[in-house]
Parts: structure tokens; sequence; C-alpha cells
């Protein structure tokens, strides 16, 4: 049984990301984009194929594969700027991202979203609960 399709009134609804991880939010097609910066040729096809894991050690290869792309700050900022228009796009007025490395990267990349696609309203870059316990 299929679930029927969502509302234009509940999708314009104000919604709250409340556990982000940038790395996880990294587009097939933004994959091929880090992967050219690097030299190499990757397809969305093969994008695709790695992030549809069946367990969680699958989970964690295609994590480990996908960031062994993001080297530069640029990267960063990148994958940040397209989460933040996706998140504008949902109508998500908070978030909290978990990436605590990067809180002044990130903030500076939301400063560059907010030019290019109007304010985020609440994007917080945070430490998750296991960092803050080390």
């Amino acid at each position: 049984m299929s679930e029927p399709p969502l509302t234009a009134e509940f999708l314009s609804l104000p919604k709250a990301e409340l556990h982000l991880h940038l790395e996880g939010s990294i587009e097939p097609a933004t994959v091929c984009e880090l992967a050219a910066r690097q030299g190499a040729a990757v397809s969305e096809a093969e994008a695709r194929r790695r992030y549809a894991y069946r367990n969680f050690a699958e989970f964690i290869e295609a994590f480990k594969w996908v960031t062994s792309y993001l080297r530069t700050p640029e990267d960063y900022a990148v994958i940040t700027r397209e989460l933040a228009g996706r998140l504008i796009e949902q109508n998500v007025v908070a978030s909290k991202m978990s990436r605590p490395t990067l809180k002044p990267f990130a903030l500076r990349a939301k400063s560059s979203a907010e030019k290019a696609y109007g304010s985020l309203g609440s994007l917080t870059p945070c430490a998750s609960s296991a960092a803050k316990r080390q």
C-alpha cells in the first residue's frame, strides 16, 4: 500500500531538523563534483549504488567513501550551501547540524548561503552529545 502524497499545505508548514549530519546530507551529484575536484571520476549511478547500503557495516563504508572526497574548506562550503538550499526548499526554520570541528566554517557558509537563498532561520552547527562528553 503506497502512502498518499503530502499536501501543499503540509509541505508549506515550518519544520525543524533536530539531528543532522552534514556529511550525511551529500547528494550523489555533489559526490561526483567533489570527486572531480580530487581528480577522480565517480558517476551518479555509482554514488547511488554506494548509498544503497543494507546494514551498518555498509553504511560505514559508504560514509568513509563519501567523506574521503571532503578535503578542503571549499568542499565543506559546497555541501553546506547545498544543504542550506534544500532546507529552505523544505521550509526548515531551525536545524541542529552535528559537526563541531567545523562550527566557525559552517557559520561562514551559512552566511554565504543566506545571500544566495535568503534567511536560513536557525541553522545551528553544534557539537554532538558524544563530542561534548570527550
